[in-house]
């Protein structure tokens, strides 16, 4: 970027560079400050970082059932919510004669709880990998590439190809300072949300499977069974906003660089688009692109909000009914 576009930005990161200055490694020079493209490089190289990191860990952080001691007392929770339920159940059938089918429908239903806790690194880790997968694949398709990271990265080296006209900060009129802190509120906003829809969904992805093994122990009461509802819904929900914010991520990429004739891939190349407070329509066309885009990010989360809203996923609900449908068939055959 020109140093300009970044006057006004100066006195915050001044004020920042202060808590840094004890870190000869982490301290911003006058000289970088004024380097085109200092921030959105740091931004890019903090960005793979980030992508190196995660793929590090996925793989030991996802399988939680390696961690004996979380399990076991993950488990202990779950046998002791079963067993309070059987003697519920037991004792409404001794004193109140209630129907035996109560009792075996919540063996039945343990046994099935037991076996997806059983399970558990399987079938969790493919939920959530699912939508991450398929939009990566897409993805690579369209750009080449299958980094984490990579359409945020995209987005913040096309702007950093949008230049204001240098001139001295002294000089700037009212209608240049608008078009800078115009096209630096866009660039700020925009690459922080391709950014937070690029983590967004392995973080929650990975919450949920972490937290998952403690929530299986309310699916055997009604009242608490919200919880367990609520954990399959993040669960799903990683899924769907993985897959349907990275189609979005894509089809912003591919409108920026058809629009800006750049290549759709880690480097977008081309040359540097000028811009002057004269050029009206320049301002507006990217002010309405950013605009369409955030939206379109929003959107994909309202969408995802609405696929798995809890009047279309009720997982406990699902379970307990297949178990009592279980048990009454096994009822009628016994007796």
């Amino acid at each position: 970027m020109k140093a300009p576009r970044f006057a006004w930005a100066a006195l915050a990161v001044a004020v920042a560079s202060i808590g840094l200055a004890g870190h000869a490694h982490a301290s911003v020079t006058a000289d970088q400050l004024s380097t085109p493209g200092f921030f959105s490089t740091a931004m890019l190289t903090a960005i793979n970082g980030i992508e190196t990191r995660v793929n590090s860990i996925l793989g030991s952080s996802y399988n939680i059932t390696s961690s004996s001691t979380y399990t076991a007392w993950a488990y202990s929770l779950l046998l002791g919510a079963w067993l309070m339920k059987l003697i519920e159940n037991v004792s409404k059938t001794a004193v109140f004669n209630a129907p035996y089918a109560e009792i075996i429908s919540t063996l039945i239903l343990g046994i099935i709880a037991q076996a997806l806790f059983a399970t558990y690194g399987g079938w969790t880790w493919t939920i959530v990998d699912a939508g991450q997968y398929l939009g990566l694949l897409v993805q690579k398709q369209a750009m080449g590439g299958d980094g984490l990271m990579e359409p945020a990265s995209y987005i913040m080296k096309v702007w950093e190809n949008f230049q204001f006209q240098d001139q001295s900060i002294w000089n700037l009129g009212i209608t240049d300072m608008v078009c800078n802190l115009m096209l630096l509120f866009f660039q700020v906003v925009l690459s922080g949300a391709a950014l937070f829809c690029c983590m967004w969904p392995t973080l929650v992805g990975a919450v949920a499977i972490l937290t998952g093994p403690v929530c299986f122990m309310f699916v055997f009461h009604e009242s608490l069974s919200f919880i367990f509802n609520g954990w399959i819904r993040m669960l799903f929900w990683a899924a769907f906003f993985g897959f349907v914010s990275r189609i979005c991520l894509v089809v912003i990429c591919i409108v920026l660089s058809s629009a800006f004739g750049y290549n759709l891939g880690a480097t977008p190349g081309g040359s540097i688009v000028a811009l002057d407070s004269d050029n009206t329509l320049a301002f507006i066309m990217l002010g309405a692109m950013s605009i369409v885009s955030l939206a379109l990010l929003f959107f994909s989360g309202v969408l995802t909000s609405m696929l798995t809203g809890s009047a279309n996923l009720d997982a406990t609900k699902m379970i307990a009914n297949g178990a009592k449908a279980a048990g009454t068939a096994a009822l009628s055959v016994f007796l």
